[in-house]
């Protein structure tokens, strides 16, 4: 609060001491950022990392990440005051994507599955055979139980009908 004032209004007196005409000579500022990070600040189709030029009126623009790095190099380009609104845009941008990332669901700290009870995992093992068992007993008791006699006899089908007419 009182800090953040205190704090905005040093950096407008060091603005107002600038000779004139200094502050809108184009600057330009880099910064490190996680690759992985990139994409949240760039936005869906470039729409966050677009309004964000728009709004401070500089270049903005994020260096492909370098073979072996695990950063990319953030440019932005413009009057000084301007640089520093986009980059202060862009970094309160990324501290909402880290609390986002701190706040999304997952597994306690330190959280660790219950051991599986080598028991347990016997006894289950013993049900599901008994299980299987069952099942093929079931199976043996219901299955039909064809003798010689039970066959259908040969030409009694619907398939042989008209089998040696002539002429269909």
């Amino acid at each position: 609060g009182d800090l953040d004032s205190a704090l905005l209004g040093t950096l407008g007196e060091v603005a107002r001491g600038f000779p004139p005409g200094a502050l809108d000579e184009e600057y330009t500022i880099t910064c490190e950022l996680p690759s992985d990070k990139v994409g949240l600040l760039i936005g869906k189709r470039g729409e966050d990392v677009q309004r964000i030029r728009k709004a401070s009126g500089t270049y903005v623009h994020f260096d492909p990440a370098q073979d072996g790095m695990d950063g990319q190099t953030l440019i932005i380009r413009g009057p000084m005051l301007k640089v520093y609104r986009a980059h202060a845009l862009l970094m309160r941008r990324y501290h909402e994507t880290q609390h986002e990332e701190v706040a999304e669901p997952g597994p306690p700290p330190n959280f660790e599955p219950n051991p599986v009870d080598p028991h347990l995992v016997q006894d289950l093992e013993e049900q599901l055979a008994e299980l299987k068992r069952q099942v093929e007993a079931a199976k043996q008791r219901t299955a039909p139980t064809w003798t010689k006699k039970d066959r259908v006899p040969k030409g009694g089908g619907k398939g042989n009908q008209g089998k040696g007419r002539k002429g269909r």
